[in-house]
């Protein structure tokens, strides 16, 4: 006998509380509602996280489908940053991960726009080289590259014929004016550039100097029409300062940059130089004095000197548009270049002097590279001292190298 046929059914009821229950939304429907929410609504949580802060980027892809896309965006857009340039098994998974035969491979290396590399890939090493190689081919969206290899060994054959289009290339590595030459043609959007050069051409196949290139010009007339920014030694910045609106330009010395004499007119420097707004002049090795570009310099308003000598100092006031001042410590040496003895004195007499001036930066002390700090001057601080009372120390500001660098400099 089927007792379900004979026993009375009971009525069902809808209580509130089992009305409430059945509103609540399932961890399907939760999903499909999270989907639904328009970008804008969790975009500005992936775009609070720094970009530093690689390990919760990561994390985030993990956390919902529904972001995994924006988060996959924000955190593969800086590649590998130079905080961590020189983590070695870090690029090779990062350089795995663009590089696998996936479609997902292929979108997330599209999402690439800053890479750098310092100093931890050998010529042809086994397999950071190769990744390498196969990665910057994979980063089609490319826009800042920095990369030396070990011992700035000349590897100008990654660059050649890349798929990207760079708006900045800081490039530290030597003797690759050969390839230089095809590469600074290709990259047509670059604004700007960091490079070394040689007088000479070499031949990649014997090492020798190319007797081919002599008499031509060390990079082509046409390259880098859109160059702002260059850093570089001597012979970079005559290929490359003339006939281009560089107004940012850093001039790092090498070995013989203070035995080449003075500017000559027929290179169209002191015109390009006249355009120059910020200009830092020193590294490791001696610099040039501020008297080869004293009488060019018509229009630069802000100046860095690494180190200081005596000589330039009335040099300093002759630059009547200058706004700021940066005195550096030279690579490499210890010596400030204004002694805290006299320093009020100094940088009162250049304010009197310059009319435009606002600001004065002079290297204060420092415990390692990472921790220069820099005694900040600006006008206004010597009304109070016009009736002879001492102005003190204590009302000048102390400020990182980072400060006084990141905005000027880069």
């Amino acid at each position: 006998m089927n007792f379900a046929s004979t026993k009375k059914k009971k009525k069902r009821t809808s209580s509130p509380k089992a009305a409430a229950v059945s509103q609540t939304p399932s961890i399907t429907s939760t999903n499909t509602l999270v989907r639904r929410l328009p970008p804008e609504l969790y975009q500005p949580i992936i775009q609070s996280i720094p970009p530093t802060d690689l390990h919760t980027l990561y994390n985030l892809c993990l956390t919902s489908k529904c972001i995994q896309y924006d988060a996959e965006k924000h955190l593969y857009a800086r590649g590998v940053s130079q905080e961590h340039s020189e983590d070695v098994p870090l690029h090779i998974r990062f350089l795995r991960t663009i590089t696998q035969d996936t479609t997902r491979a292929e979108r997330l290396a599209g999402y690439v726009k800053e890479y750098c590399i310092d100093s931890i890939v050998h010529f042809e090493e086994d397999p950071l080289w190769s990744l390498l190689a196969a990665g910057l081919r994979r980063m089609v969206n490319l826009k800042s590259l920095d990369l030396r290899t070990f011992g700035g060994h000349p590897s100008g054959e990654l660059l050649l014929g890349a798929p990207f289009r760079l708006r900045k290339l800081i490039w530290r590595n030597h003797s690759d004016e050969a390839h230089m030459r095809r590469i600074l043609l290709e990259q047509t959007e670059l604004v700007e550039l960091g490079l070394d050069s040689q007088e000479q051409v070499f031949n990649l196949q014997n090492d020798d100097a190319d007797d081919s290139w002599d008499g031509k010009p060390l990079y082509d007339v046409s390259a880098c029409p859109k160059l702002e920014v260059l850093r570089g030694n001597r012979y970079t910045i005559e290929a490359l300062l003339p006939g281009r609106n560089v107004t940012r330009l850093c001039w790092i010395p090498d070995l013989e940059d203070v035995t080449f004499g003075p500017l000559k007119p027929e290179q169209g420097m002191h015109e390009a130089l006249a355009r120059v707004k910020v200009f830092s002049l020193g590294g490791y090795f001696s610099r040039p004095s501020l008297e080869l570009f004293v009488h060019s310099l018509r229009e630069v308003e802000v100046l860095e000197l690494l180190g200081l000598h005596p000589h330039e100092i009335p040099l300093l006031k002759q630059l009547k548009t200058l706004q700021e001042i940066v005195l550096s410590l030279s690579w490499g040496s210890g010596s400030l270049p204004v002694k805290v003895e006299g320093r009020e004195e100094f940088v009162r007499e250049l304010f009197a002097s310059l009319p435009e001036l606002v600001c004065v930066d002079i290297v204060h002390d420092w415990k390692k590279v990472a921790e220069i700090r820099y005694q900040r001057w600006r006008r206004g601080l010597f009304k109070d001292n016009e009736a002879g009372s001492d102005l003190g120390r204590d009302k000048t500001e102390i400020v990182s190298m980072f400060d006084v660098r990141s905005e000027r400099f880069g």
